[in-house]
């Protein structure tokens, strides 16, 4: 019990500090891209506004030096941006024929390059895109075109360095935190699990306890019968008795499955003969009360496994499904192997769709009136869950459409 638990809110932290991670990486990373793109449009804008050249400022004119950046000049240009931008700007008259080109402020490219790029975009009529490393622009400039060729690797770098560093920062504090909780997990989940011991401890105590007064009680009215002869209160006291014994013997079985014990017995069986037999042992009581059964069973499925406790949860599921079943209903089991083996128990009923399918398994869970009938307590299919779980499947009901109810177990093996 403890070692699920801790599985669970192990799965539930790092879960949750997944989300936070990666929402944080990408904020800080998306944050980061949006600045250095508006740093490279503001640098291509300054320059087309000054055909090609950035405006040089008079420290004659403006003496004191430039006040400390804040956060609301994030987006400003810097005024180093003249001495550290590298681009080259050709000028074209309106047929896209060269008149000046200006090559002062960039070395890793060559004039005809840059005469080559400009006149292929001018060519093409696009106005700003990425070509060959770098970033351009072509602008209507003095009744001529403009075309500016920017070098952003510095930027394009700065993005991919801080991607790089803040996802190697992030998944090793990520395993951090992991190896954290796994360390602390047990004395996290220990109170709730020294609860759930007691709480069992409790039910088996209080089941073993019943039984010695019910015992009496059950010989006392045999007496009385003998005494006085049968009677209907000998007879309610009978059947009150019987409930009771199987409501104590239905809440130990809970309590021993959910006991942290040695696995039971596993061996290889025929799970098509067993599900087979005890799919007919219900064939009768579904004929008596003018219900349709049927069978379909793939042959020669083995399964390893505890024999008893796999027909004992066929059986909860055969007799949910008669018991719930419509008047003159149907009901079908089949069990076949396809990536698993998958066994489906089928019957219909009218309010399928509003019974909610999630708490159908809950212990002692009365919510629809179809589970408040007969000598049901709720326990059974809870019992079939614990059963599934010990065995490493899973079980799960849903509507199957047309008023009908199905109930499909999953092996692995």
């Amino acid at each position: 019990m403890l070692r699920e638990l801790r599985k669970k809110f192990v799965f539930i932290v790092m879960g949750s500090m997944f989300a936070i991670f990666f929402l944080l990486l990408f904020a800080i990373n998306a944050f980061n891209i949006a600045t250095q793109e508006q740093k490279i449009s503001h640098t291509m804008e300054t320059l087309v506004e000054n055909g090609g050249q950035f405006p040089v400022r008079d420290m004659h004119r403006d003496p004191q030096p430039p006040p400390e950046p804040g956060f609301s000049d994030l987006w400003q240009q810097s005024p180093e941006a003249p001495f550290m931008v590298r681009y080259c700007c050709v000028y074209l008259d309106s047929s896209g024929a060269v008149m000046k080109v200006f090559m002062d402020r960039i070395a890793a490219l060559s004039q005809e390059d840059a005469v080559s790029y400009a006149q292929m975009i001018f060519s093409q009529g696009i106005t700003q895109g990425k070509i060959g490393g770098y970033r351009f622009q072509l602008s209507s400039w003095q009744g001529n075109y403009l075309f500016i060729l920017l070098d952003a690797s510095a930027e394009e770098q700065n993005i991919f360095s801080l991607l790089l560093i803040s996802c190697i920062i992030g998944v090793g504090a990520y395993l951090i935190v992991f190896a954290l909780v796994v360390l602390f997990s047990k004395r996290a989940v220990k109170p709730i699990a020294e609860s759930y011991e007691k709480q069992k401890q409790f039910i088996a105590d209080v089941s073993h306890e019943l039984k010695t007064p019910l015992t009496v009680i059950s010989a006392d009215s045999e007496i009385l019968s003998m005494t006085f002869g049968e009677n209907e209160w000998c007879k309610g006291i009978d059947k009150q008795t019987a409930k009771m014994r199987h409501l104590i013997s239905r809440m130990l079985t809970l309590t021993r499955m959910d006991a942290d014990a040695p696995k039971t017995e596993q061996r290889e069986f025929s799970l098509s003969e067993a599900v087979y037999d005890t799919a007919m042992s219900f064939a009768p009581l579904a004929q008596r009360s003018e219900k349709r059964f049927s069978v379909d069973i793939a042959p020669d499925l083995l399964f390893t496994g505890n024999e008893g406790e796999i027909r004992q949860c066929v059986s909860i599921l055969l007799d949910n499904a008669v018991k719930y079943c419509d008047e003159n209903g149907e009901i079908s089991v089949s069990l076949r192997r396809e990536k698993r083996l998958q066994l489906d128990v089928i019957n219909t009923y009218q309010h399928a769709d509003k019974l909610e399918y999630r708490k159908l398994f809950d212990r002692f869970y009365r919510a629809d009136q179809a589970r408040s009938v007969g000598n049901s307590y709720g326990l059974g299919l809870s019992i079939a869950r614990s059963i599934v779980q010990r065995h490493r499947g899973s079980i799960r009901a849903c509507p199957c459409g047309h008023g009908r109810i199905l109930f499909r177990v999953t092996f692995s093996s």
